[in-house]
């Protein structure tokens, strides 16, 4: 009889970029200036309503957990308008979005996560490593995305 052992490859998280960032005050960040953290990648699309229920289920964690969590935002596109980087500063003010966005309309940084369906949770833990993506699905709560203007 055999013993199948199951590991898990350590994997360097690869670095976020993309075309700009929202909510950092102008600047970028990078995956070392937020080493010794959890970080949480989000990758979203402000037209997909499961993207926007995760984003109200993530904000208690947000706040329960500042100290360790860091939320990062990647916004990738699934449709040519949602590229705009104007709808997308309007959908993070609208959708009150406070934690860290990247604007990624080439989807460089969804490719290099293997991100394949919207919404798309990653976790880098505080040495850098990823850990395998997982497609969410949102628990139906009140949202945002009823009071769209």
């Amino acid at each position: 009889m055999t013993e199948t052992v199951r590991t898990h490859l350590r994997v360097r998280a690869s670095e976020l970029v993309g075309r700009n960032w929202l909510n950092t005050g102008g600047k970028s960040l990078d995956l070392e200036s937020l080493r010794g953290k959890i970080v949480l990648l989000d990758f979203w699309t402000f037209c997909c309503i499961n993207c926007l229920h995760v984003l109200d289920e993530l904000r208690p964690l947000e706040q329960q957990y500042s100290d360790v969590l860091v939320t990062v935002g990647v916004h990738s596109p699934k449709f040519e308008h949602e590229a705009d980087p104007v709808a997308l500063a309007a959908a993070v003010e609208r959708y009150e979005i406070r934690h860290p966005v990247l604007d990624d309309p080439e989807l460089d940084t969804w490719k290099a996560y293997t991100a394949r369906a919207w919404p798309t949770l990653v976790v880098i833990d505080p040495e850098g490593t990823s850990w395998p993506t997982s497609p969410v699905k949102a628990t139906p709560t009140a949202s945002p995305c009823s009071s769209r203007s």
